[in-house]
């Protein structure tokens, strides 16, 4: 089973945000950062920011999660875009904390 873990923490959450305004730029930024919580496992973007803001957790990305919420929303969108923002981010951090 493929699982993508990343920490949670108010600059990946910043980071996951950029890279989904690139993946999906005719979304509304409200629809992408409420599908984005969903996608971390939050009921909401604000609880998201709000736990992140707390401490740094790993957590695993949910693309169903993310999916779910945008076709709720009457906007087909599949999973792999949430998984391929979160994938950024993490390839990010990991060339950062290496020094590459």
């Amino acid at each position: 089973m493929f699982n993508l873990t990343i920490l949670a923490n108010t600059a990946n959450l910043a980071a996951i945000k950029g890279e989904l305004l690139i993946l999906l730029p005719d979304v509304k930024s409200s629809h992408r950062c409420e599908a984005l919580g969903r996608g971390l496992g939050f009921e909401s973007y604000a609880s998201a920011r709000e736990a992140a803001k707390r401490n740094s957790f790993p957590i695993t990305a949910n693309g169903a999660a993310f999916r779910d919420y945008r076709e709720s929303r009457g906007f087909a969108v599949k999973a792999s875009v949430f998984y391929q923002a979160v994938a950024k981010v993490a390839i990010a951090n990991v060339v950062s904390a290496t020094n590459i």
